[in-house]
């Protein structure tokens, strides 16, 4: 399944058979035409045969010369253009994202008056659920991110759908947690809290924000917390894409005479990120 940008936007999307067959079919069409002209030149300036005889022998000759030239370019062209089965795409639709327990929220996020519904879904996949060594059951699943436009009569279509975009687990004592919030404005976040039963005393919280703009998804702004559950001692970093601007703060949770420490810097000027183009919290 892998890496889908799927319904609508180009980096996700792997290029399928049919678009692969397109651009040769010049070449089909140069060996039909070579193959008439052969036969044409044959019957009738050598073979001399009888004129409904060649209609029907060309006519068979074309079917078998199709069906072999379709079978060559798809060949040739797999070799040339091969599918990226990491960036495959998913097209699942709500009812069925529903059913794995989503989690969705609604706002207008491509700012045009209508109802819109960001979501995140896993699936249950048993082939993903995979026993470690140590007989633990791990579900490895990946999640379904997707954003879905309505179209102003109570139906939706799906605009951008990924299994690249959020991290999946991978171990039996790391557990993911996924949350989604849309303002009055169409800004959309994600966020994901990392935890760890054993082998470490921190937590992670990030916040990663998009906004729709020139007919994609950019990250405008991302926050990171991450915090010592045994100290209460944390670092928390926000940055803003659009003002070029970071902050960090420490602190510490558990002491309320400790003062948290503020530092603010600029960071370059670089383009946006769009959403899909990697996974977030890697």
């Amino acid at each position: 399944m892998g890496v889908v940008g799927a319904m609508g936007v180009m980096d996700n999307v792997g290029v399928s058979k049919n678009v692969r067959l397109i651009w040769l079919y010049p070449f089909f069409d140069l060996s039909l035409h070579i193959i008439n002209h052969i036969f044409h030149h044959l019957s009738y300036n050598q073979l001399r045969l009888n004129i409904m005889k060649h209609h029907l022998i060309a006519r068979s000759l074309r079917m078998a010369v199709f069906a072999l030239s379709l079978f060559v370019m798809d060949t040739v062209s797999a070799h040339l253009l091969p599918v990226n089965i990491s960036q495959a795409t998913t097209s699942y639709d709500l009812t069925t994202l529903r059913s794995w327990g989503a989690t969705e929220q609604h706002g207008d996020v491509n700012r045009d008056g209508i109802d819109d519904i960001v979501m995140i879904a896993t699936p249950h996949f048993q082939e993903m659920m995979i026993v470690n060594e140590l007989g633990d059951t791990v579900d490895t699943n990946k999640p379904v991110f997707s954003v879905f436009f309505g179209n102003g009569h109570g139906g939706y279509s799906c605009r951008f759908q990924s299994d690249s975009v959020l991290p999946a687990r991978d171990d039996a004592y790391h557990f993911l947690d996924f949350g989604l919030e849309v303002n009055d404005k169409g800004v959309f976040s994600i966020s994901i809290g990392h935890f760890s039963s054993v082998g470490g005393w921190g937590n992670t919280n990030e916040k990663y924000v998009f906004r729709y703009q020139n007919d994609d998804f950019y990250l405008i702004g991302e926050d990171n917390d991450y915090f010592m559950r045994n100290s209460g001692e944390g670092e928390r970093t926000s940055i803003n894409y659009l003002t070029h601007r970071k902050q960090v703060v420490k602190y510490n949770a558990f002491d309320d005479s400790v003062k948290p420490k503020e530092k603010w810097t600029r960071i370059p000027n670089q383009p946006l990120r769009r959403l899909g183009t990697w996974t977030l919290g890697e």
